[in-house]
């Protein structure tokens, strides 16, 4: 028991050596989180972004978030209006120099847009001047009005001059009202430039930061001059006015008499003196380039007698810069101001009334009109204020103009314009329902679940419309292209079988009668069943639509093209007379612009519109002329007549099926062909001597006429005494595929044979024979394909040729009748079924690729069916009502998850099926009562269950954690040059949520003073600390820290703890022994406490002594 004390003694010295006070606190509520921020994914590095769109909206996907920008470097470059994001499909990309000349970066201007990212108008919201046809140009602007800041491009093929005032939208006449913009070319250089009057104003001292544009003019004898390579050297100096008296000028007044001051005296002007400061002219500057000096131009000093406020000022022809100098309103408007009206109109003799004359209200001419080349961009900056890298856009375009005007016709400097293809979208599911049975693809997974027996198209399941649209080139802005369907090519794999390519297969037809026929077929049915009643014009009577066979080949005939639907044509309306080529199928009067029939159908209208220039000899086609004379030429091209050979060739591509061009009915033929190309594409390499080897011999064997046992295989580059040895003529060593042309057999006989080869290496790949032919070693794959020719359906063992039937693989090819192949025409992507049969729990993996032939875009995806005869059922979550309200201590846990059984039907047409939340299992914590809630996250279990097929989703319901955490402390008593640890001081950190704080994962303390104690420094310190739980409450405490004089550190400890031992023995007396002695909690602590305050007397004793 004395070993008990003994530790007890210790023990109660460091308690009494630490301390223990309890302090008050102080409670702070958290802070929630912030949300994602997307970056702009198109800088490229030394890209500096300027967003001008201030009204307007962008064609990026939506997930711009302000709310999420907040607290980061995009945060002010937010938009205005919430449902708009920051970046665009196209751009200017600016040169950016820094100040000594280097090009360094550049800058990205992004222009006004539009956030409908797919359909007719995406990758259209641009702002253009076109050609009106008659050598002139006009507006062409998709979205239908302009924003205070945009960005305009000349496409005409003409000059365009416009007013600036037409620059904002609504004004057409009056003064102009751009206060900043450049110009350029179609080359991309810079030619002309305007910016706000504050950036031309003298630096203002209490305002040092702010950006000013260093001045190019000064004061030479009174006169503006151009300052030249910056040399100020020749300029008049700035003179100040003193407070001392000029005595040569005394004050007169109106009569001439000397004014005087309050005693009497005379006065005088104060002196002006000269500065070292050179006299700089600070105007607002309109720049433009001209080749030569141009012809309105003063010849006159500015504001000097005889000069026009409708010329330019100054020109400069070693840089080729003519001038404006702004005055009126701060030049903002570019107005003139009384004294410019004044001399202008005098220069010109100009009474008021009289035309031209100059008020205070006229803008000068080269400020009012603008002139952009063909080819050109106008970038209007607006009035915006956005943030870019730490500066405002504006001033950016500060540093836009300078560098224009410094740089802008050097060989380095080029505006490019850049397009994205940001609308274009990948390959999505579908989870919908198409003929009364439903799809669904389960959550987070790519895999639909469908019954026994069900038949489905994978066109119902995938969504393509995002892959139709793009630019074509990204380097122009103009390329934007909606491709119809059929011009995708579209390959769907099911189970690894190629099943089908394109929209229409490649290869809709199997003729052009087929094509036709359809094409007639389709006509027919649109004017019986999908014209509007009413439509104009209207259809004659002499139409026969009682059948199908009358209305196309004529009464009581089966072929041909001679029935009245002739004459339904010759009633126009079969396209609109005189309209252009449509865009869109958006009016079904007419049967090509009829939604139903444009997108199949248009294609073989430009083959019309091409078959009919080509048989008149001219450009005038089907499009914007009169249908008389066309509407007979098509009926000579469906009937297949007249018109030519050439003309009646033509169709749309890919639309006619061509089987391939060479076919055989034995395998022995087959060979027998390859092997005479083989055997005369070695003479042409010097391999084989015709006259010393004929071609029987070398096929058949010499002596033979049958038969494959010729000398051919040693041709193929394994026989070592042969000189193809080692060169492989087939395809090469270490070769990769043979590409056409190639210098080996299956290259120059590409067309022909690479099928060929193609289809062995399939086999031989599948049927686990090899890896592959390709970029290895030739030797196996040529002696393997020589054994192969000799003895095709011997080559491959019967549990290979099981694999390769698995795959539709047969040894013998498939142009070969005996292979029991039937060639036949593939299905269309649209009328591609599937029927997934019978058998339960079998899985069927579909690719889908898709790739746009006009953008060069591709994307493809995969997904599984798995037949099943129970769906897995839906289980959600309502998210919203896992967070309590603070202050509500009950929740309807219940109501938290919906179940359904995903059974559809046509009485119940809730795609999720039927309502199954009640079976809805629900399991929580130990302690969990959902109407007593805590504080803190409680982890709840769903799950809902049907058969064999169990869902669950574990969730956290949160209840505001706003209970800061209970903190204790207590003073320190250090010895001197002790080590000392600020969370020492902390007794007890407890949180109602987060427990015991000396155990959490989190940093929970954080020390706001007194971290620095230095313990070999005798005194009483001060700590603070805030303690933090997991929820963001905080609770401030404080304690001391006493550290003692250097000699307390000498104590001698044995002696100390004999001491010890005697105070508690003389305190406690002689404790009893035997099992019946117990001891609370709150009696060891009261003990232990006493044993502290002994320690301490003695500690104080010692020290004393």
């Amino acid at each position: 028991m004395k070993k008990v004390f003994a530790f007890l003694s210790v023990l109660a010295l460091t308690l009494a050596v630490l301390g223990f006070a309890t302090k008050p606190a102080v409670v702070n509520a958290a802070d929630p989180q912030p949300g994602m921020w997307i970056v702009d994914p198109t800088l490229e590095p030394g890209e500096i972004p300027l967003y001008v769109a201030g009204s307007a909206k962008t064609t990026f996907p939506n997930y711009f978030d302000i709310d999420a920008a907040k607290g980061t470097p995009y945060e002010d470059r937010a938009h205005r209006v919430g449902d708009v994001y920051p970046w665009n499909e196209t751009k200017l990309i600016i040169p950016r120099y820094d100040a000594e000349g280097n090009k360094v970066g550049t800058y990205s201007v992004y222009p006004l847009g539009s956030n409908k990212a797919t359909g007719p108008i995406a990758g259209q919201m641009i702002w253009k001047w076109i050609s009106d046809g008659q050598g002139g140009a006009k507006v062409d602007a998709t979205f239908g009005w302009v924003s205070l800041s945009q960005v305009r491009h000349n496409v005409s093929g003409v000059d365009v001059t416009f007013m600036t005032s037409q620059t904002r939208t609504g004004e057409t006449e009056g003064k102009g009202s751009t206060t900043a913009h450049m110009v350029f070319d179609g080359n991309g250089r810079a030619v002309r430039g305007l910016l706000g009057a504050a950036y031309f104003q003298a630096p203002d001292p209490a305002n040092p930061d702010k950006p000013h544009f260093t001045p190019i003019f000064g004061y030479k004898n009174g006169e503006i001059v151009k300052i030249v390579n910056g040399d100020t050297s020749e300029l008049d100096r700035v003179m100040v006015q003193t407070d001392e008296d000029d005595l040569t000028k005394p004050l007169l007044d109106e009569l001439g008499n000397p004014v005087l001051d309050e005693n009497g005296n005379p006065m005088y002007e104060k002196k002006w003196v000269e500065t070292e400061d050179p006299a700089l002219f600070y105007k607002r500057i309109l720049w433009q380039y001209f080749e030569a000096a141009p012809e309105e131009l003063n010849t006159v000093g500015y504001m000097q007698p005889g000069w026009r406020a409708d010329y330019w000022d100054y020109y400069d022809p070693e840089e080729k810069i003519a001038y404006m100098f702004l005055e009126g309103d701060d030049g903002k408007y570019g107005t003139v101001n009384q004294e410019q009206a004044d001399i202008h109109n005098a220069t010109l003799g100009l009474a008021e009334g009289d035309p031209g004359f100059h008020t205070t209200n006229t803008t000068r001419k080269q400020f009012l009109w603008i002139t952009v080349p063909n080819g050109g961009t106008f970038y209007d900056f607006g009035y915006l204020e956005r943030i870019a890298d730490g500066g405002k856009e504006y001033d950016k375009f500060f540093d836009i103009y300078v560098q224009g005007l410094k740089y802008g016709r050097s060989e380095g400097y080029q505006m490019v314009k850049r397009a994205y293809n940001f609308s274009a979208k990948p390959l999505e599911l579908i989870e919908d329902v198409f003929d009364e049975t439903p799809y669904m693809v389960l959550p987070n997974t790519k895999t639909y679940e469908v019954k026994p027996g069900t038949t489905l198209k994978p066109s119902w399941l995938v969504n393509i419309s995002g892959m139709l649209g793009g630019f074509t080139d990204l380097n122009d802005i103009f390329s934007y292209k909606n491709l119809p369907e059929s011009e995708l090519e579209i390959e769907v794999d099911i189970d690894g079988k190629l099943t089908v390519y394109d929209i229409y297969s490649k290869a809709r037809y199997r003729n052009r009668e087929e094509m036709v026929t359809d094409f007639v077929r389709d006509f027919y049915i649109y004017l019986k069943e999908d014209r509007p009643a009413g439509a104009q014009p209207e259809v004659g009577t002499d139409v026969d639509l009682s059948s199908f066979e009358n209305f196309a080949h004529g009464t009581d005939k089966t072929s041909g093209f001679e029935g009245s639907w002739v004459l339904a044509m010759q009633d126009y309306v079969m396209w609109e007379g005189s309209a252009p080529r449509p865009t869109a199928g958006n009016n079904p009067n007419f049967f090509i612009t009829h939604p139903k029939y444009y997108e199949k159908w248009l294609p073989l209208f430009d083959v019309f519109d091409e078959a009919i220039k080509i048989y008149s000899g001219s450009s005038s086609g089907l499009w914007g002329v009169g249908a008389y004379t066309p509407t007979r030429r098509v009926n000579l091209y469906v009937q297949n007549k007249t018109l030519g050979d050439e003309a009646l060739s033509l169709v749309p591509e890919n639309w006619i099926y061509k089987p391939h061009e060479y076919k055989f009915e034995t395998w022995n033929e087959l060979l027998t062909e390859f092997l005479t190309d083989f055997y005369n594409y070695l003479a042409t390499k010097n391999f084989i001597d015709k006259d010393a080897v004929s071609v029987t011999d070398f096929i058949h064997g010499e002596g033979n006429t049958e038969g494959f046992a010729g000398i051919w295989p040693t041709k193929f580059g394994t026989t070592s005494t042969d000189p193809t040895y080692g060169l492989y003529p087939l395809w090469g060593h270490y070769a990769a595929r043979p590409t056409k042309g190639a210098d080996n057999f299956f290259g120059q006989h590409y067309d022909k044979w690479m099928w060929f080869l193609d289809y062995f290496h399939e086999m031989y790949v599948e049927a686990g024979v090899g890896a592959s032919f390709w970029s290895q070693s030739a030797w196996t794959p040529s002696v393997n394909f020589a054994n192969y020719l000799k003895n095709p359906n011997g080559f491959f063992s019967e549990e290979q040729k099981d694999k390769l039937a698995e795959k539709d693989l047969y040894p013998m090819t498939i142009y070969v009748e005996e292979s029991g192949y039937v060639e036949e025409l593939p299905p269309a992507y649209r009328d591609l079924t599937i029927n997934v049969g019978d058998e339960l729990n079998r899985t069927f993996v579909i690719d889908v690729r898709v790739y746009n032939k006009a953008t060069g875009l591709s994307s493809s995806i995969r997904f599984e069916l798995i037949v099943t005869d129970t769906y897995t059922p839906i289980l959600e979550i309502d998210t919203n009502k896992l967070y309590v309200p603070f202050g509500q201590k009950t929740i309807d846990i219940y109501s938290i998850a919906k179940a359904y059984d995903r059974n559809y039907s046509k009485t119940n047409k809730n795609l999720k099926g039927n309502d199954i939340s009640r079976f809805v299992q629900i399991d929580t914590p130990a302690g969990f009562d959902p109407n007593n809630l805590t504080q803190g996250k409680h982890e709840v279990k769903f799950t809902i269950q049907i058969g064999d097929k169990i869902v669950s989703k574990r969730v956290f319901i949160v209840v505001p954690d706003v209970t800061r955490p209970v903190v204790e402390t207590r003073d320190l008593y250090l010895p001197n040059g002790a080590a000392f640890n600020p969370v020492d001081g902390i007794m007890f950190a407890f949180d109602n949520v987060d427990g015991n704080l000396f155990n959490a994962p989190f940093r929970w303390y954080a020390v706001t003073r007194g971290d620095d104690i230095d313990t070999t420094q005798a005194g009483e310190y001060t700590v603070e600390l805030i303690v933090t739980d997991i929820a963001g409450n905080t609770t401030t405490a404080s304690y001391t820290v006493y550290v003692f004089e250097k000699d307390t550190a000498d104590i001698d400890t044995d002696e100390l703890l004999d001491d010890i031992r005697d105070i508690v023995e003389d305190v406690v007396g002689e404790a009893p022994q035997g099992p019946a002695i117990g001891c609370s909690n709150e009696a060891a602590a009261y003990f232990i406490s006493i044993i502290a305050v002994l320690g301490v007397a003695l500690l104080v004793f010692r020290k004393r002594q």
